[in-house]
């Protein structure tokens, strides 16, 4: 084999390589968009559930406040009569009481006061379930706050594999400006084969996710250098 020949198949190797090479940045560069793309939706959705909650909880308030005051059902409208007239009772026992010199009038289990109290209770009790429901909304929300904190937390994934870009893309550019300052004398195949030997060392011993090192044996599954 002639020595033109030989510079020929050594830069057509060269070639070979450098489109892998792209191939592996460019693959990286997607992963890195499929990631925004994945922690945009998440936010969104987790803004969405916010706002879908608050106003399932809204409705269900308006509902509980509109069954009790405006269409009350008859057990409902039993105990609002019951406790008016207990309040009414209470009133005009302690004006008749003090409009006859007491102090008022003196409580015990069977007193007006007492009776209020229990009217109340089992108003309260009537509504637990949609006091429970209005609780649960700030647990709710606090989920879906931390799983947007979570997403969002994927920005240091995001810059750190843009590093890795970029680190790759000035290596790749030293190495080839040494080839190519003398290109006829240095495209060898030893040169270029410790041009590229050198190239995936730097850029695998980078890799810090397993998802990087998947689309780098992808690229290269010829025996990757291993990182140290």
């Amino acid at each position: 084999m002639n020595s033109q020949q030989v510079f020929d198949d050594t830069a057509e190797k060269l070639i070979k390589f450098l489109a892998s090479y792209s191939s592996l940045l460019e693959h990286q560069l997607v992963a890195v968009r499929e990631t925004m793309v994945q922690t945009v939706e998440e936010v969104m959705q987790g803004v969405s559930s916010i706002s879908d909650a608050t106003e399932e909880k809204k409705k269900q308030a308006e509902a509980a406040l509109e069954s009790a005051y405006l269409r009350p059902d008859a057990e409902t409208q039993v105990l609002v009569d019951s406790m008016q007239e207990t309040v009414t009772n209470l009133f005009d026992s302690i004006s008749a009481s003090v409009s006859q010199g007491g102090n008022g009038i003196q409580r015990g289990e069977d007193q007006p006061e007492v009776l209020l109290r229990n009217r109340l209770k089992r108003f309260l009790a009537k509504f637990s379930n949609n006091n429970s429901q209005l609780d649960q909304l700030d647990d709710d929300l606090t989920k879906a706050i931390f799983a947007m904190i979570g997403s969002l937390s994927t920005d240091d994934v995001i810059a750190q594999r843009i590093d890795h870009v970029r680190n790759s893309l000035n290596a790749l550019q030293l190495g080839l400006n040494y080839l190519l300052l003398d290109f006829e004398n240095r495209c060898r195949t030893s040169e270029v084969e410790a041009f590229e030997s050198n190239l995936k060392t730097y850029t695998v011993k980078q890799y810090t996710m397993v998802s990087e090192r998947e689309v780098y044996d992808q690229q290269f599954p010829e025996t990757p250098p291993k990182a140290s």
